[in-house]
């Protein structure tokens, strides 16, 4: 007797489960999708999918590398910029032959370029006048965003580009004892 009760309860559980996997497969049919449908068929209104998330994905992916490629380039040269600044202006500016401060400017600029050999980088130093025999000079590094490093320098797509800055100020005591 224990046996057939346990019995009957295994063929309701699996007569349940028979009609749950039925309206489960109804469902999917009345929904819409397609059962045993081999896997290389595509549906006529998925055709083309791929090629339109390319279409949309593929510019912003460009302008993306653009930045990022742009932004390296310029993070380099801003360190190689700060480098060299310091290096020049500690050899040429601490005992200038004079105390013209433009004419050490000049020599420090043109150091600093020597060392960046870079198109795209423009360099600036302007020197001020020694106040207590502290001079200070501002060097300028102002980077032209390219494309990839192609010609385009002054628009990229239509979108005009502006120069990056970066500037760096050094001070120096000039002594001279007599």
């Amino acid at each position: 007797m224990m046996a057939s009760t346990q019995q009957r309860a295994a063929a309701r559980v699996a007569l349940q489960l028979r009609s749950v996997v039925r309206g489960t497969a109804q469902g999917l049919l009345a929904a819409g999708c397609r059962l045993r449908q081999p896997a290389r068929r595509l549906r006529c209104d998925e055709r083309g999918q791929m090629t339109v998330e390319l279409l949309i994905a593929l510019p912003v992916a460009i302008v993306i590398a653009c930045i990022v490629f742009n932004a390296l380039t310029f993070f380099g040269l801003c360190a190689e910029f700060d480098r060299a600044a310091r290096n020049a202006v500690r050899v040429y500016a601490a005992s200038p032959d004079d105390n013209v401060s433009f004419m050490v400017a000049d020599k420090v600029q043109a150091a600093v370029e020597l060392c960046l050999d870079d198109e795209n980088a423009e360099v600036t130093v302007e020197g001020s006048a020694p106040s207590f025999a502290v001079a200070t000079y501002t060097c300028a590094l102002a980077y032209r965003p390219t494309l990839f490093g192609l010609g385009v320098r002054t628009e990229v797509l239509g979108v005009p580009l502006p120069a990056l800055r970066h500037s760096v100020q050094l001070s120096t005591f000039s002594y001279d004892p007599i």
